[in-house]
């Protein structure tokens, strides 16, 4: 790589966001299709090209087509996917999975430690740590790479504070409150840190991975072990005030079983594995010593119980809770991701039958898409927070600062 230092001195800060905004927006362009589609002149964009392929964050991968005159074809240009690593880590139940990924998002390496939900959080914070430590050394090593880490994507369930970088509260991570878990992080690594709720990161990933349908309300409902819906408006996450949007917690069911947040028959538990297995017990006393892991291999393996249960009871619940969420928020472009669709085979189609039978004449006309199965996907979600704040009027000079202060 080239001598990367770009500084306020040497290009304006802002048009030089611009300009790489349009290379990652468009995948590939060219100089000349640059200064067209954000007006800048030729010598201009050429200047901020080149300091830009100096540094490292763009390189030219080609010619593309000629003009109709039959001129010289143009070089084209990409986000090098090369020029620096992210490194992410992503809080399920039992484990924390750690991973290390190139700029273009491209998962490297990763590995998995388990975690106890009752361990003290900075001791925990600093095994994790540890183990970041050693992914980003090994991966080094292994590969002779010499880039630095740009920065860190943290991922967790429950309500999260993204201005301040905190857990405000976790029904799976009992006992975490208020915990500063950006700042520990971003203070031992040295590196800037930025966490974010599972959902809401999640939608971050799909505004990339679905940029090419230009959704006006994009919508993803994340189903896991529970349910977490996150909203993009005009491209932007929807936070709401403080960070506190949960629409997964409104009330469907009076008579419901009661949730972690307090309410009772909130859409959340009642589509549940846990809510799915005590159904099932009041039909058979089998079901009383199975796991959920085994509740869910009942339904792979046929039985026809589970699979009546599933679709009458969990499915039933959740065609309600998406119907609302729905009617609530208008989304041209719903999401569904999770592996909630990986165990229960043919419930999104169902769902998304559900969602095209609506009455609603609007409802009709969501673009309903059913996500790859991808391994990692909120691994890979943390990746593409950090990736989305490098490309923020926020962030974007914070993270070539520290990149570059590191060389």
């Amino acid at each position: 790589m080239k001598d990367r230092p770009i500084n306020n001195g040497s290009i304006k800060s802002a048009n030089r966001l611009t300009v790489i905004r349009l290379i990652d927006e468009l995948g590939t362009v060219s100089r000349a299709g640059i200064a067209e589609k954000i007006g800048m002149s030729k010598s201009s964009v050429s200047t901020i090209v080149e300091e830009l392929i100096n540094a490292g964050w763009i390189q030219e991968v080609g010619l593309g087509r000629s003009t109709g005159q039959g001129g010289k074809k143009p070089v084209l240009l990409q986000i090098n996917g090369d020029s620096t690593n992210i490194l992410a880590v992503y809080f399920s139940y039992n484990l924390v999975e750690i991973g290390i990924a190139d700029f273009h998002g491209n998962l490297m390496d990763m590995v998995s430690i388990d975690i106890d939900s009752t361990e003290d959080p900075f001791g925990l914070f600093d095994r994790i740590i540890e183990n970041c430590r050693h992914l980003i050394e090994e991966w080094k090593l292994r590969n002779g790479q010499t880039r630095n880490v740009i920065g860190c994507g943290i991922v967790m369930k429950g309500l999260v504070d993204t201005e301040k970088g905190e857990l405000s509260y976790s029904a799976t991570l009992r006992g975490w409150q208020n915990v500063p878990i950006g700042k520990y992080f971003s203070e031992k690594l040295g590196i800037p840190t930025f966490v974010e709720n599972d959902a809401r990161a999640v939608t971050v990933h799909m505004l990339r991975k679905y940029k090419d349908l230009s959704p006006k309300v994009l919508m993803c409902v994340c189903v896991e072990r529970g349910v977490g819906v996150g909203l993009a408006v005009e491209g932007q996450v929807y936070y709401g005030f403080n960070s506190g949007i949960s629409t997964t917690h409104m009330m469907l069911d009076p008579n419901g079983p009661v949730c972690s947040c307090g309410n009772i028959g909130c859409w959340d538990v009642l589509t549940s594995i846990e809510t799915l297995k005590n159904e099932l017990v009041k039909k058979s006393p089998k079901f009383r010593t199975m796991s959920l892991d085994q509740v869910v291999m009942s339904y792979q393996n046929k039985d026809e119980l589970v699979i009546d249960t599933e679709i009458n009871y969990t499915e039933y619940w959740m065609k309600r809770g998406i119907v609302n969420a729905l009617n609530c928020y208008n989304p041209d472009v719903m999401v569904l991701v999770g592996r909630y669709f990986n165990y229960f085979e043919g419930a999104a189609e169902r769902i998304k039958e559900a969602v095209q039978n609506m009455p609603n004449s609007a409802a009709k006309r969501v673009k309903v898409i059913v996500s790859d199965r991808q391994e990692h996907l909120f691994l890979i979600s943390a990746v593409s927070v950090v990736y989305s704040a490098f490309f923020s009027e926020k962030f974007h000079q914070t993270l070539v600062d520290g990149i570059d202060n590191a060389h």
